[in-house]
């Protein structure tokens, strides 16, 4: 049982260890703002894409503060691996940023929000041609890797903790008696 509780506890070591977005301070949520006029936009045309950033998604983060890391942003990646860079700018309430992006030539690209010091968070495909443009919404992939591996590995650990425990903890060595 021993080793089995050894095991399970270097399994959670090394999610954690994987899990970059946990040294960082934490994690990230972000949160768009309504994309109004995005279906109409062509590409060379601009927006304003404006966003919220909450740490653990609860409490909104100033990216000016201990979090910047890099500030706020939003980046478009082609099929190349081509990165446009679009800088936000806080605004309004605690957390909230806008970029103005610059659409690209047609086609589909990925693009991200980078939130400061936290890891970036994935939105999906950004569809632009024909005259309009659109957003494919992300997998659903947008818990970071913290929250998506470690806590069922500590889900596990517990459980394994839970039916080992009162056995170890009921375990106790009794010393010999002297002079026996």
């Amino acid at each position: 049982m021993r080793r089995i509780i050894t095991l399970l506890g270097a399994v959670f070591a090394l999610v954690l260890a994987w899990s970059a977005p946990a040294g960082a301070g934490g994690w990230a949520v972000t949160t768009l703002d309504p994309l109004d006029g995005i279906d109409a936009a062509a590409p060379g045309t601009t927006i304003d894409v404006g966003f919220t950033v909450r740490q653990h998604g609860v409490h909104p983060v100033d990216l000016s503060g201990p979090m910047k890391g890099g500030g706020a942003a939003i980046e478009i990646v082609d099929g190349s691996g081509e990165v446009l860079r679009f800088d936000a700018a806080p605004d309004g309430a605690v957390g909230h940023h806008v970029a103005t992006v610059e659409l690209p030539a047609a086609g589909e690209y990925e693009w991200r929000v980078v939130q400061g010091g936290f890891g970036p968070q994935d939105l999906g495909t950004l569809v632009v041609g024909g005259g309009a443009a659109g957003v494919v919404a992300a997998d659903g992939g947008t818990w970071p890797a913290v929250a998506r591996y470690g806590l069922p590995v500590l889900a596990l650990a517990a459980a394994a903790y839970a039916l080992a425990g009162p056995g170890l903890a009921g375990r106790r060595r009794v010393a010999a008696p002297v002079g026996a």
